[in-house]
């Protein structure tokens, strides 16, 4: 089919073909996998579709770099290299760690799944303004499946926490969080037309409507912490969209107001969603098991690391640490999870990659669009929120993808032409 420039833009019938044949959509599917692969609909494919999805998208993302002959630009590479020495560090840890089974598969997974994670963002999509367009509107229809999977759950049981897709609430939530940012920054921060912002501000609505019902707290407290983030003050990337931010702030302040006053007529009439009554269990003295035994893991996180400060325990010890079996377990929180299995060393490393990540994003990006801008700091600032309160490395595979989309930059774009091989 040829290449197009960043500047065209293709009728509907060919750009739907273009991202049914696309990267990003394998990409997108390999990395929400786990979302939805326990699904009994995907349970005729024979083998673990994380791994399947994993192996058909470096495939697919090696015939992107022989077809468009793409080079390793600077910063992008970098970040790579930032990143490959943390799990260097990770596979060396593996020489004094307690664990044995876990510990081994961990390391696998990180450096194989969470890290191509990183770069296939790195280098793939953040290098191209197409491909990060057609990544975004997966992630959105994404969202918007499992939101409707979600919602029927939520007809058939009532006011129990959703766990749809045979997934748990969580991974539901942080998945349908990354929709929600998506809509609101193309309703408010893009130059879309008014039928699409209409469309935008319910899919919106909608979205936040979900996690207010769900169950899961921390989903709901990232999206609403990312929301603000375009609308931090000092921000000179900005200024120049200042009419744009003043309705996106008018916005994020009356939907705030509104699910304050949701929130406190719900409690007083005693008709509380599964999520607003697991707010409130911060309210008890044990704030609920959820919340009660995480502040027991980071207390014991703290003790366990003043024993190795430096170095760590090693890549998945935390598990026998606290006496718990060979297992897949964790403190539920990235920053003490590194420290107690890779000491300061460890948080220094991806210290250095955010770093990396960060340097010069916005200088990078002056005379951008605030749109793509805001979309991946939102996602990054939800996704380590996310990382902050659950799940442990290898299960943040988002997040690092997030970072690799930080290598976007407006000039590579306008350098390199932006020639997209629609069949990859």
């Amino acid at each position: 089919m040829g290449c197009y420039s960043s500047l065209s833009r293709p009728n509907f019938f060919i750009r739907m073909i273009q991202d049914l044949f696309s990267f990003e959509l394998v990409f997108t599917l390999f990395l929400f996998a786990w979302v939805f692969k326990a699904d009994p609909r995907f349970g005729w494919v024979p083998v673990d579709l994380t791994l399947l999805l994993f192996i058909w998208s470096v495939c697919t993302g090696v015939l992107v770099f022989l077809a468009e002959k793409k080079r390793f630009e600077t910063k992008a590479t970098f970040m790579v290299f930032t990143a490959i020495l943390f799990v260097l560090y990770i596979l060396v840890s593996l020489t004094w760690t307690h664990g044995r089974i876990y510990a081994a598969q961990k390391a696998l997974h990180i450096s194989t799944l969470t890290l191509w994670s990183l770069m296939a963002c790195a280098f793939i999509i953040a290098s191209d303004k197409n491909r990060l367009a057609r990544f975004i509107r997966f992630l959105m229809l994404l969202s918007i499946w499992i939101a409707a999977e979600s919602t029927l759950v939520y007809i058939k049981g009532g006011n129990d926490v959703i766990n749809a897709l045979n997934s748990n609430y969580l991974a539901l939530g942080y998945t349908m969080g990354m929709g929600l940012l998506i809509s609101a920054a193309y309703c408010f921060l893009s130059g879309q037309s008014r039928p699409r912002r209409v469309l935008m501000l319910s899919l919106t609505l909608y979205f936040m409507f979900m996690l207010f019902i769900m169950g899961g707290r921390g989903p709901l407290l990232s999206v609403s912490i990312s929301l603000c983030l375009p609308l931090l003050p000092g921000s000179n990337f900005f200024r120049s969209s200042k009419h744009k931010l003043q309705k996106y702030g008018i916005f994020i302040g009356i939907l705030f107001l509104t699910l304050l006053f949701i929130s406190i007529t719900l409690y007083t009439r005693g008709l509380l969603t599964a999520t607003l009554y697991r707010i409130l269990l911060f309210l008890e003295p044990g704030m609920g098991s959820s919340a009660g035994t995480r502040m027991g893991y980071y207390s014991e996180s703290y003790r366990l690391w003043q024993l190795k400060p430096l170095f760590g325990h090693g890549i998945g010890s935390w598990p026998l640490l606290i006496g718990l079996p060979d297992i897949c377990a964790y403190p539920h929180n990235l920053i003490f999870e590194l420290l107690v299995e890779l000491g300061l060393s460890g948080v220094i490393l991806f210290g250095l990659l955010l770093l990396a990540a960060l340097k010069d994003f916005f200088k990078r990006n002056a005379g951008e669009s605030i749109f793509y801008v805001s979309v991946i700091l939102m996602m990054f600032s939800n996704a380590f929120i996310g990382a902050l309160l659950s799940g442990d490395i290898n299960d943040n595979r988002i997040l690092f993808a997030a970072i690799g989309l930080m290598a976007f930059g407006r000039n590579i774009n306008e350098k390199e032409g932006m020639c997209s091989y629609n069949g990859a």
